[in-house]
C-alpha cells in the first residue's frame, strides 16, 4: 500500500480530508444531543444569573460584623499587606 508519494528525494505528504464543521445539530463535549449555544445566548444567561442574585449578601454581612463585635474577627496584617500588595503588581500587569 502506497501511503506518500515520493519525486527524487522529496516524499510528499499524502492529504489528509479537512475536518468538518458543525453548525447546529447533534454533537459537543456531552454528547447530549442538544443544539450548540451561541456565546452570546451563553452570556445572556450569565448575565441573568448574576443579575438574579442579591448585590449585598446580608447573611454574611451579618456574621461578620457579629464577630468584629464579639472580638472573635482576626486577621494577619501581614497577611493582608502581602495580599494587597500581589493585587496591585497583578492590576499593573493587565
Amino acid at each position: 500500500m502506497k501511503v506518500n508519494e515520493t519525486v527524487g528525494n522529496v516524499i510528499i505528504p499524502k492529504k489528509s480530508p479537512q475536518p468538518e464543521v458543525l453548525v447546529g445539530g447533534t454533537g459537543g463535549a456531552s454528547g447530549a444531543g442538544g443544539p450548540i449555544k451561541s456565546s452570546t445566548f451563553v452570556m445572556d444567561k450569565l448575565k441573568e444569573a448574576i443579575r438574579s442574585e442579591p448585590e449585598i449578601r446580608t447573611e454574611l454581612v451579618e456574621k461578620y460584623k457579629a464577630l468584629i463585635k464579639s472580638g472573635e474577627y482576626k486577621t494577619d496584617p501581614a497577611k493582608v499587606a502581602a495580599k494587597m500588595i500581589s493585587d496591585s503588581l497583578a492590576e499593573d500587569l493587565v
